[in-house]
């Protein structure tokens, strides 16, 4: 899994200072921990930006990705996930937008 994150930062809704590499390393122990990623835990990428944590990468299903989501929905000192998550299936269902050509 890959990690960005920025200097400690103080959330306001909660009124808790968390510092970003410790809700990053939650997020990277809640994560492995699920037996659904398992096989997907390097193309995970998190960042946590203020009170917002970001998730891109990509999944092999819609549901995977809401689970992830789901998963991360109580973490203290988060006040928003921002799921782009890219889904990109075997089969050719995709989630990431083609540019006109």
């Amino acid at each position: 899994m890959k990690t960005r994150f920025d200097a400690p930062t103080e959330v306001a809704e909660c009124h808790v200072a968390m510092p970003a590499r410790a809700v990053v390393d939650e997020v990277h122990a809640i994560v492995e921990r699920n037996p659904h990623f398992r096989r997907h835990t390097n193309e995970i990428v998190v960042e946590f930006d203020g009170h917002t944590l970001v998730l891109t990468g990509r999944l092999p299903s819609f549901y995977l990705k809401q689970m992830l989501q789901e998963s991360l929905r109580d973490l203290e000192g988060v006040a928003k996930i921002d799921n782009r998550v890219d889904v990109v299936c075997c089969d050719g269902l995709s989630s990431i937008q083609r540019l006109p050509r």
